[in-house]
């Protein structure tokens, strides 16, 4: 996980990396200093923030099947279907 991770990392232009970073942190509630662990291998990223990173990142970084966010995307279009369906009655 942490090997794709900073692959991933690698590749996002120099003039995002600061943006990305703080929304990682935000969204997964770490300090900058967790944010390093986890880059330079010395943690694991917990289970819990492989998703909130995919939702930042926008695309799959973790697994080459349908994209975490994808997956979010149309959860929340489903539920939003059975409310959209009632208030038209």
């Amino acid at each position: 996980k942490n090997k794709r991770f900073r692959a991933w990392w690698q590749e996002i232009p120099q003039g995002q990396v600061h943006n990305i970073r703080e929304r990682i942190m935000r969204k997964c509630a770490i300090s900058q200093e967790v944010f390093y662990n986890w880059m330079k291998l010395r943690t694991e990223i917990p289970d819990l923030a492989l998703r909130e990173i995919e939702l930042v990142a926008k695309e799959p970084i973790f697994s080459s099947e349908v994209p975490l966010y994808d997956r979010c995307a149309r959860q929340q279009a489903q539920q939003a279907e059975p409310n959209q369906e009632e208030s038209k009655s």
